[in-house]
């Protein structure tokens, strides 16, 4: 029986290690670290831009088509502006663009690291770190922070992004 163009037989189809082809699992991992790199080249270079250039009124970063439109500010207005202010270590500052994703940022970036390992891995994560049931509460919250950062009156419109005072 041939394989390829060799003969089985002869010298020449003798098949080293190297040549070996890698295991499905280990080049599914590979694979998923390799993207896991690429996701991070990815994020570094977003925060990198973010950290160089300031999110303001004539900055090239997309603005918020519902504020724009309605005036009205969505749970993401003033994210960009948050992680600019995180990254220059002005936490009271990104609090007061976003309050909501300053709480949450460290348990997302928790969750993220951990649901990486486990995907590249192949294994499934026995206990996760959301329970099932957090899923509507949190996006209730979500809702309700929506809602009451809208609102005109004080104390409710200290969650619209604004400028501390310095």
């Amino acid at each position: 029986m041939k394989i390829g163009n060799r003969d089985p037989g002869s010298e020449e189809s003798e098949v080293t290690d190297a040549a070996q082809p890698v295991p499905a699992r280990r080049r599914l991992v590979l694979v998923r670290v390799s993207l896991i790199v690429l996701g991070l080249g990815l994020l570094a270079f977003a925060l990198t831009l973010v950290s160089e250039y300031p999110p303001t009124d004539e900055s090239f970063y997309p603005k918020c088509t519902l504020h724009r439109t309605t005036g009205l500010h969505c749970p993401g207005c003033g994210l960009t502006r948050s992680v600019f202010s995180l990254i220059h270590g002005r936490v009271a500052q990104a609090f007061a663009y976003n309050p909501f994703m300053a709480l949450f940022s460290p348990f997302l970036l928790v969750m993220a690291v951990r649901s990486g390992w486990f995907w590249v891995w192949g294994v499934k994560d026995a206990r996760s770190l959301m329970p099932r049931r957090a899923g509507w509460p949190i996006m209730i919250a979500l809702a309700v922070f929506w809602i009451l950062r809208n609102v005109p009156y004080f104390p409710f419109n200290l969650l619209a992004p604004h400028e501390l005072n310095q």
